[in-house]
Parts: C-alpha cells; sequence; structure tokens
C-alpha cells in the first residue's frame, strides 16, 4: 500500500515546484515508508511513497513511466490480475521492465485508452499523466477502498491520498464548510464528494477525472466508468448459488493471497471473518495462517472466544490482545492527528489497536470487511423489512414505542434494547416519508436534521435535502428495484464507502499495513448483486445465504450466532476513563468560544447521559471527535 500527491497547472509560466511537492509527498510517510520517488513535467508534477508489497526491489520504486517515457502513473492499491494483464500485453508487444503490477497500469492505458480502468480487478486510486495528451487521469476502483482527494488552488490542482499533503502546499488554506459538518453530524461522517474543507472533495468510487494541463478552469466533472448491476436478476436455485458463492469467495481470497511479504488475517470470530479464515485453509496449511483479534474486558461487546473458537477449529497461528479503557485514550490523539477530517465511528478505536499489532507480526492482512454491506447483514435490513410489514400501521407502533421507551432501562451494553428503541424510532416517525434509503440514513444518524436545528447556532444549516443530498443522489441512479437491494445500494455508496472502508484504510495506514477485503471482490459483488433478494434476507434471516453456504464449512455455534459488531463501550467509558476528556472538551466556555453549537444543548447532553437518564453516547462521541479534530486542525 501507498500514497501518493501531485498538482496539474493551468499555467504553463508556472511549473510546479519540486521543494513545496517534497514537502507535501513526506507527510505520506506513514502510508509509504519504504521508497519515494518524484516526476516533475513543467506545470504537472506527482510525488510517491511506497510501502514495498509486490517486487520489493528497487524496480518497483514509483513513479513508474513506459518504455519512451511518455505515460507516467503513481499508484496506491493492488492489481490482482496483473499478471493476466500482463500475458496479454506482452503478446502484443509491450515490454515490461519490473515484476509491479504497477507497470501494467501504463501499458493497459496505451492499450486501451481510459477504458484501461475496466479491466483492472483491485483497489486502488491512481494518476496517469500522457505527456504526449497532455492529459492527467485521476481514479478510484469500483467500491472506493483506497482515498483520492482533489482541491482547486490559485489555477491548479492539487491531488492526493490524503487531505493533510493538500494541507502541506502553501496554497491550500483550511476553510471550515459547514455544510459539510452538518453532514457529519448526520453521519458520522462526511460522504463523498464533501469534504471538511471549501475547494476540496473526494472523488467517489468508480469514477475518474480527466484533466487537460492547457485547460482553463473550472476543471470538469468527474465521469463514472462503474455502476452495480442488480438487474436482470439470475434465474438459479438456492443450493447452486450457495455453491457459487463459496467457490467465488476462494477465488476471491486465493487472489488476496498473493504477496513477496508476511501476510495474515483479522479474526473476530463472525461468519465473514471466520468464512475467509475457512476459504484460505483450503489454499494454504492452516499452520501457516496467522488470525489476529481484539477482545474487551466488557463481556457484550467481547467476541475474542468465538475468534479462538474459530481459530482452534481450523488450527491457525493466533494472537489476540484486549482493548482496555486507558489504552483507547491514550490512541486518541495519535488517532486525531492522522485523521484529516471529523470521523465519529468508535470503531476505528479498537482497528487502530489491532492494525498496530498485526503489523508486529505482517505487512499484510486480509479482513472481512463488506460482507454486512453486500449480503445485508446489518440490524436495519431486518428493521426495513418489519417496517414494510406493518405499512400504515407505523404511526400507531412509533406512539406506542414512544410511550414505553421512557420504562424501558437504560444500559451500556452492546446493541442494548433501548439503545436499539431509541434509533428504530426515528426511522419509524419518517415513514411516511416513504424513502427507505432516507429512513437508513436517519436511524444511522446521530443529529437528524429537526435536532440539528436546536444543536447548531446557525439553524440554517439544517435542511432535509442538503444534509442527505448524497443518499437522494445514489437513490437517483440506483439500479436496484427490490426494497432489500436499495437498501444494500445505500449501505455500499454511503457507509461502506464513506465509513468502513475510511476507518480500515486510515488504521492500517498509521501503522504500514496494508488490508485486503475479499467480500468486495468484484466478480463476487456482481454475482450477489443479482441475486434475487430474498437469497440476501429470507424473513427475518440476514445473510441468509453465505449462512447457508458456510453451514459445512464453519462451527456450528458460528454460523447460527447473531451478529455483534465491532462496538466500542463509549457510553460506560464516558462515565468512567473517559469522562475528564468529555467534559473538558465539550464545556460550555469552549463551546460558546468555538460559535458553532450551542452550549446550553451540549450541556443538557452531558448532564442526561452522565446521570443515566438518556443514552447519548452517539451524540456526545460525534461532538467530541468533532471538537478534537477542530482544535487540532486549526480549522
Amino acid at each position: 500500500m501507498c500514497g501518493f500527491v501531485g498538482w496539474i497547472s493551468n499555467d504553463p509560466g508556472k511549473p510546479v515546484d519540486l521543494a513545496i511537492l517534497k514537502a507535501m509527498n513526506e507527510t505520506l510517510r506513514h502510508r509509504g515508508p519504504d521508497d519515494e520517488g518524484f516526476f516533475v513535467g513543467g506545470n504537472i508534477g506527482m510525488g510517491h511513497r511506497r510501502l514495498s508489497i509486490i517486487d520489493t526491489s528497487e524496480g518497483g520504486r514509483q513513479p513508474i513511466a513506459n518504455e519512451t517515457g511518455s505515460v507516467v502513473v503513481v499508484f496506491n492499491g493492488e492489481i490482482y490480475n496483473f499478471l493476466d494483464l500482463k500475458a496479454l500485453l506482452q503478446a502484443e508487444g509491450h515490454s515490461f521492465q519490473t515484476q509491479t503490477d504497477t507497470e501494467v497500469l501504463v501499458h493497459a492505458y496505451e492499450r486501451w485508452g481510459e477504458e484501461f480502468l475496466t479491466h483492472l480487478d483491485g483497489m486502488f486510486s491512481l494518476a496517469i499523466y500522457d505527456q504526449d495528451r497532455r492529459e492527467l487521469i485521476l481514479a478510484k476502483d469500483p467500491f472506493g477502498k483506497k482515498p483520492l482527494y482533489y482541491a482547486s488552488v490559485e489555477g491548479a490542482l492539487l491531488f492526493a491520498s490524503e487531505i493533510k499533503a493538500l494541507l502541506a502546499h502553501p496554497g491550500f488554506k483550511a476553510e471550515l464548510d459547514v455544510k459539510a459538518i452538518g453532514k457529519y453530524l448526520a453521519c458520522d461522517y462526511i460522504p463523498s464528494p464533501w469534504t471538511a474543507f471549501h475547494r476540496c472533495q473526494k472523488l467517489r468510487a468508480g469514477n475518474y477525472l480527466k484533466l487537460k494541463t492547457h485547460d482553463s478552469e473550472p476543471w470538469p466533472d468527474p465521469i463514472p466508468y462503474w455502476n452495480l448491476e442488480y438487474e436482470p436478476k439470475l434465474k438459479i436455485s438456492e443450493e447452486d448459488a450457495a455453491e457459487e458463492l463459496v467457490l467465488l469467495l476462494r477465488e476471491a481470497v486465493g487472489k488476496r493471497l498473493m504477496s513477496d511479504v508476511p501476510l495474515g488475517v483479522f479474526l473476530s470470530g463472525g461468519i465473514d471473518s471466520s468464512s475467509i479464515v475457512a476459504m484460505m485453509t483450503r489454499l494454504k496449511p492452516s499452520r501457516e495462517i496467522k488470525t489476529f483479534c481484539i477482545g474487551f474486558g466488557e463481556r457484550s461487546f467481547d467476541e475474542s472466544s468465538y475468534a479462538r473458537e474459530v481459530a482452534s477449529f481450523f488450527g491457525t497461528d493466533h494472537h489476540e490482545r484486549v482493548l482496555h479503557p486507558e489504552a483507547a485514550h491514550e490512541s486518541i490523539p495519535a488517532i486525531l492527528e492522522k485523521l484529516d477530517e471529523p470521523f465519529a465511528d468508535p470503531s476505528i478505536l479498537p482497528t487502530y489497536l489491532l492494525c498496530k499489532f498485526t503489523r508486529e507480526f505482517v505487512t499484510v492482512a486480509l479482513g472481512g470487511d463488506g460482507g454486512d454491506e453486500i449480503l445485508a447483514g446489518y440490524d436495519p435490513f431486518a428493521a426495513h423489512h418489519f417496517m414494510d410489514l406493518i405499512g400504515p400501521f407505523s404511526p400507531a407502533l412509533a406512539w406506542f414505542l414512544e410511550k414505553i421507551s421512557r420504562f424501558i432501562p437504560k444500559s451500556d451494553t452492546n446493541m442494548s434494547l433501548d439503545f436499539k428503541v431509541q434509533y428504530f424510532l426515528k426511522g419509524l416517525k419518517s415513514y411516511a416519508r416513504g424513502n427507505p434509503e432516507l429512513r437508513n440514513s436517519l436511524w444511522l444518524a446521530p443529529f437528524e436534521p429537526e435536532i440539528q436545528r436546536e444543536l447548531m447556532a446557525n439553524s440554517d444549516t439544517a435542511d432535509w435535502n442538503e444534509i442527505f443530498s448524497e443518499t437522494l443522489f445514489h437513490r437517483e441512479r440506483s439500479e436496484a428495484s427490490e426494497p432489500v437491494d436499495r437498501v444494500v445500494d445505500t449501505f455500499t455508496k454511503l457507509y461502506l464507502h464513506d465509513d468502513i472502508l475510511v476507518k480500515v484504510d486510515r488504521a492500517s495506514m498509521m501503522h504500514s499495513l496494508e488490508v485486503r477485503v475479499p467480500f468486495l471482490d468484484k466478480n463476487l459483488v456482481s454475482f450477489v448483486a443479482r441475486l434475487p433478494g430474498w437469497m440476501k434476507m429470507k424473513g427475518f434471516t440476514r445473510k441468509y445465504l453465505l449462512k447457508k453456504a458456510m453451514k459445512r464449512e464453519l462451527p456450528p455455534r458460528i454460523s447460527k450466532r447473531r451478529k455483534k459488531g465491532f462496538g466500542v463501550p463509549i457510553g460506560k467509558w464516558f462515565r468512567g476513563p473517559l469522562r475528564e476528556l468529555l467534559h473538558d472538551t465539550l464545556a460550555s466556555g469552549r463551546i460558546r468560544q468555538d460559535g458553532i453549537f450551542h452550549a446550553s444543548y451540549v450541556e443538557r447532553l452531558l448532564k442526561e447521559h452522565q446521570s443515566g437518564l438518556r443514552d447519548h453516547r452517539k451524540q456526545l462521541w460525534s461532538l467530541l471527535l468533532f471538537q478534537l479534530w477542530r482544535r487540532r486542525i486549526g480549522a
């Protein structure tokens, strides 16, 4: 895994300053500690930091060019079908100088032009420059596993794997975008293409930008080159579908074992990560497979016993650590130091520590991310199904739950009943909006628009259509027709892209660890998308087909267990080891001075949570992380 930077100017009289380019590149050392390289050609420049995985020799140093030097590329990721592409291109006369997957990109571009992106099977973000055409292409893989940011600055377009590299350019100003903060408060992350800063955007998954060095602003809009197809539905039996799913998952895992450095796998004991371990044991001796797990002292959050059971069942070389509140507290500054935007998924804490200790043993790890999104594994999928069944009775149910919710005992346990009822009510009240995608966004929201009007000093930003514009954008462009597929599409293009994959990328790259996700193999996802909806969720059974397919592969307790999730006991910690940090950061005086939130509302959240009257763990964590981030960044 790697990182890259660059900029392109539309003014030939303003060549790239190599010293600035090097300073930008240095901010990404954690993404690529092994090597660096640069290309400067007049008013375009590119820099690269390398984490050596494939062809660890000096021949793998980027940027890499074709035989004539007319096409140059910097690249972050892995191309799993590069050997097949290389053989095809060699047969057509292309000459290769290295054993890297990177070099395949320049020749694939020569062969197919910008359509070369559709031939790639992997995870990637890249920048490829054609000197003859004076064109630059910036692109991300179909699921957006690897990050790519860009910003317009004084007639130039800057681009980089992380925003911190853009901040190192003297022309980039860290001006806070208040509308983006409204989106963060509704999602716990900032959805693409928005970022926390004005004039800075994320490139969406499956999109590319094509820029000419001699064009004037405005820069062109991104172009989509791939979209997930849900139709026509496959006519396939349940048994054949389960067999094909196992075959595709095994192939996906096999592709991701390609490495010239040590490799392991994250193992939570859930069905996704356990399935990956099962497939790995078909491809290599189990004693050579290193598995890694993070546990918790709080029982309701701890999955380590399941992980140990799976590791024992397959005979893997298992490693385990326990996350204590003190370690979490100590990790927050280090995490914030690397996060360029406010990001409030608390599971980044155990993910960060999991990656840290995994890196002590290996350089590459496989993870189970993506399975819940593409195979309907989350609680909201069942909740959507329930609400579709009750339909017209939802207002009455909302009234009833509202009345009894105040009598449900408050609990800090993982996915407690009071917590579930609290968030289910949000979506239930919105049923009349007739939009399951929007309902889904509400279920995940710490601060829905109505609440933001009470929280925000400038309530004009709390507009429904504005806050959830990305949800509506993807709904309009989705090809999904079945209800479960519409929610799958929303999860895949929003929550997966801008939360889960961001979390995994940043936490792993903080420790120079590459993480690969077999469930997001393009062939596997395309197959699952075209399956009938009931195979993903049958009745209220989520991930039905995966459970059926893996029934004979896994221990019975694992294939039947309910999803626990990578939760963190934040609510309890706020009354204990994190109490001082929380109250100091959200003190009324500081909130008033910042001028973004109403201090009285924040104070009420603190008092209600500390007294046990209400569970505000999500809201308080979102505010805490935002305030800590803002003070660090100086925005």
